[in-house]
């Protein structure tokens, strides 16, 4: 197969991703494949993270936003791959798309504003538990089924961020809209 480059198609990018018959059996599969994905933040990060709960007894699912460190997003990508991306609405579009280059440039020079600039991250899970703290509010202890819905990007600039030099990641969070079908 030759190299397939990037177009412009009516003033949109346009970007070719062949598919071997490995990576379609993997789509096919993709419900079994994120049950798979089992994250404990206390066991594997140190701790929780804090999160706020949205609950309507009413509805079938439950919502939380959370504030999650650059460093977490970058070992869960690292460890899951794109595991974490199967029902994302687009896939990573690369370091040389200008968004990509703008969130990494604004990893690098000013780490305390991505949080301000970025849209973060929307994502499902198939369940969750939740700490209750005295003081604290709640925490989310570990997440089941994880996958990341919108923010395939933000998810693999930080992780790309994060493979160059791990300090860049250090002072940046990301907020994420998780649901989770009751």
């Amino acid at each position: 197969i030759t190299d397939i480059r990037d177009q412009k198609l009516n003033e949109k990018l346009v970007s070719h991703h062949v598919l071997d018959i490995q990576r379609i059996f993997q789509l096919m599969a993709s419900n079994s494949l994120s049950k798979e994905i089992h994250i404990d933040f206390e066991e594997e990060f140190g701790q929780p993270l804090n999160c706020l709960t949205f609950d309507n007894p009413e509805a079938e699912y439950r919502t939380l936003l959370l504030l999650i460190p650059g460093h977490i997003i970058a070992n869960i990508f690292q460890k899951w791959g794109d595991k974490i991306l199967e029902r994302n609405v687009r896939t990573y579009l690369q370091g040389r798309v200008k968004v990509n280059q703008m969130m990494r440039s604004t990893i690098r020079e000013y780490p305390e504003m991505f949080l301000a600039y970025n849209n973060g991250i929307s994502a499902v899970a198939e369940s969750i538990e939740i700490i209750n703290q005295q003081n604290n509010g709640q925490v989310l202890k570990s997440v089941s089924g994880l996958q990341i819905v919108n923010g395939g990007q933000t998810t693999a600039t930080i992780f790309h961020a994060f493979q160059d030099n791990a300090s860049d990641v250090q002072d940046i969070s990301v907020q994420m809209k998780l649901v989770v079908a009751t």
